[in-house]
């Protein structure tokens, strides 16, 4: 699972953590598994980028994810259900962290639900996330 964390490093070419994301992301090679993204994190992708880049990087992002990434396979696109959102907001609710935002939850439940080797952010507060539900958080 990846975080828009992530994402949004790899498309920031002047971001600090831009070289790990792009290693950490790239998936041209056909015998790595595909990236789990949700839907929610590709909003949070776009709308970050737009705002902290421009809005040219934010449509190429949405190009390469929604004609190539996922096309190709590199990428997995997973929408929340009704499931997922209702784990998500019960552990919005039993933690006490403030900078731990509803999609941060979602992110992790879905991690949990389809068993992801982890979560891919630069994003601290994931491991409060990860420690609560078991998940392994590479930066």
């Amino acid at each position: 699972m990846v975080d828009s964390s992530a994402w949004v490093a790899w498309f920031k070419e002047d971001d600090p953590r831009h070289d790990r994301a792009k290693n950490l992301l790239l998936r041209e090679d056909a015998n790595l598994p595909p990236l789990l993204m949700s839907n929610l994190a590709a909003y949070e992708t776009l709308t970050v980028l737009s705002i902290r880049v421009n809005k040219a990087k934010s449509l190429a992002f949405g190009d390469w994810l929604y004609r190539q990434a996922i096309a190709n396979g590199w990428v997995k696109y997973l929408f929340t259900d009704e499931l997922v959102e209702s784990k998500a907001w019960q552990l919005f609710q039993s933690t006490q962290k403030k900078d731990v935002s509803f999609v941060d939850c979602v992110l992790a439940v879905t991690a949990q639900e389809e068993k992801a080797a982890g979560i891919i952010t630069f994003d601290k507060h994931f491991q409060t996330l990860g420690a609560k539900l078991g998940l392994n958080i590479i930066s």
